[in-house]
Order: structure tokens, then sequence, then C-alpha cells
């Protein structure tokens, strides 16, 4: 999500058109999303394991307009909040089935000069066996009108 997010960044910072301002706002309900990755902060910190979400979520866009692929034309502001459900199955069966609850947000913001995108996320979860997982992210990322990224940083933490 981070790097197409980045790209379509880069992307609105090249892109020249003409179109009527915008203001948008979408809405997602119940949205399951099974998906195979690291989950954080148990075992060696590297552990992989099937975690299934369930969302809800909104997206606000402010644009100059849409281009001819429906993407926001700068400078816009583009925010979205989720928060739902989560439930993390390690492929170690050693290890505790973590359920629980989770936060995330991003915010874009771009014009013909710069882009940036900073985006959070938090999991609280408990274990099968009683245990606690608590995750905390931060990213961020700025690109000048080249398109050099002049600031980078992601901030994972486990507390």
């Amino acid at each position: 999500m981070l790097v197409s997010a980045t790209l379509v960044g880069l992307a609105m910072l090249t892109g020249v058109a003409q179109a009527k301002p915008v203001t948008m706002t979408f809405h997602e309900k119940s949205v399951v999303d099974t998906f195979h990755d690291v989950i954080p902060c148990i075992g060696n910190g590297q552990e992989l394991g099937t975690i299934t979400t369930v969302e809800n979520g909104v997206i606000h866009i402010t644009a100059a307009g849409l281009d001819e692929n429906g993407e926001p034309i700068p400078p816009y502001h583009i925010t979205g909040t989720f928060t739902g459900t989560v439930t993390a199955v390690p492929d170690d069966p050693s290890l505790p089935t973590f359920t629980g609850h989770f936060t995330t947000w991003f915010g874009e913001n771009s014009n013909q000069k710069t882009f940036n995108d900073t985006d959070t996320f938090t999991v609280i979860a408990t274990g099968s066996d009683g245990s606690t997982l608590k995750f905390h992210d931060t990213f961020h990322v700025t690109v000048n009108a080249n398109g050099d990224v002049t600031v980078e940083f992601d901030k994972p933490s486990c507390f």
C-alpha cells in the first residue's frame, strides 16, 4: 500500500490536466481481507501467519480535479481511516492465535512541487494463551518535484 501510494504521488507530480475541482467521500463497511504476512511482536518478531481483517473505513478527497484515469490532480489532499477486527493465525502451531482490533490512517498531500504521505497503523490483540500483541507503525515519505525522496522513515514498534 505504501509503495503504491508513493508511486501515485510521483505520477501526480508530473500530471498536468484541466478539470473541475472535486470533493469526494467513500465509505466501506464490513470489508473482509485475508492475507499471509508477518505477525509482529510475537515469537522471533518475524513470524509469518494468516491474517484476516474485517474493516469499516472512510476516504476523503479534495483535489483540483480528476485525470482521465480518475486519479486526483494536484493540488490535492486525501485522508483515509479504517478500523476493525483482526485475527492472526501463526504458521507455527506452537504459537497462539491472536484476535483483536486495529486502526489505520493515512494522509496524502500533493502540489506541483511536492508530494507527502504519512501512514499510521495500530493493532492490539489477545492471544489464545492470554498473551497480548500490541504494535504501532508510523511511516512517512516526502518527494520533491524532481522525484527525489527528501524525507523517509518507517518506525515500527511493539509496546
